[in-house]
């Protein structure tokens, strides 16, 4: 399975020269980035699939295996250390950051370091975003953030000047198609993967893609 955004291959590029010179130490990560572009254009995906690429068991150049523990736990929200946030409604709760806060000072699980992707990085309201500014600008050593939004202009001040930006192009209309068929396959792949879990129960799902 694919996971690379489609039609972002500038993106992609430079996501993947952070990998290649953080790899060993992801702690040396900006301890926050900004993805900004169109609404369908990959930004979250390929926040997952950059994560993805740090964990990944058997990574392929720049790309994630895709079939790896590691990979499955992501592309299907079940790893330990990866902690997503989104708008309740039309805003992003305090209550949810102050969740996300708790377990952030503990050691990371799983992986080589925490990743909190926060979709909609225009709905803070100051309340929330301040609490976020916090530990923005003094993150625990072994966790980074990645922001997305289509809407700068809508994004506190206080939040884009701690955040590096990596900017995303509209997808033309073949690369549109694109992504949604990425999108159709993972969604297949993953009920295939729950069936498989049980049918057979999830310790056979493990060793199967175990390497």
């Amino acid at each position: 399975m694919n996971l690379k955004p489609a039609g972002q291959d500038r993106a992609w590029q430079k996501l993947a020269r952070l990998y290649s010179t953080h790899k060993d130490a992801p702690k040396n990560l900006p301890q926050g980035l900004l993805f900004l572009g169109p609404q369908r254009s990959g930004k979250k995906r390929a926040a997952l699939a950059f994560y993805t690429l740090f964990l990944c068991l058997a990574p392929q150049d720049d790309s994630p295996c895709g079939l790896c523990n590691s990979c499955l736990k992501i592309t299907q929200n079940h790893h330990a250390d990866l902690v997503q946030i989104e708008p309740q409604g039309d805003q992003i709760l305090i209550d949810d950051l102050r969740e996300m806060k708790k377990m952030l000072y503990f050691a990371p699980i799983e992986g080589k370091f925490r990743l909190v992707i926060i979709d909609q990085a225009h709905r803070f309201n100051a309340t929330s975003a301040n609490s976020l500014l916090k530990i923005l600008e003094e993150p625990p050593a072994h966790t980074r953030f990645i922001l997305v939004t289509h809407e700068r202009g809508l994004v506190l001040p206080t939040l884009l000047s701690r955040c590096q930006f990596l900017y995303f192009s509209p997808l033309k209309e073949s690369e549109e198609s694109t992504a949604e068929k990425d999108s159709l396959e993972y969604q297949l792949d993953e009920k295939l993967i729950q069936a498989h879990k049980k049918a057979m129960g999830a310790n056979s799902l493990q060793e199967t893609f175990k390497f």
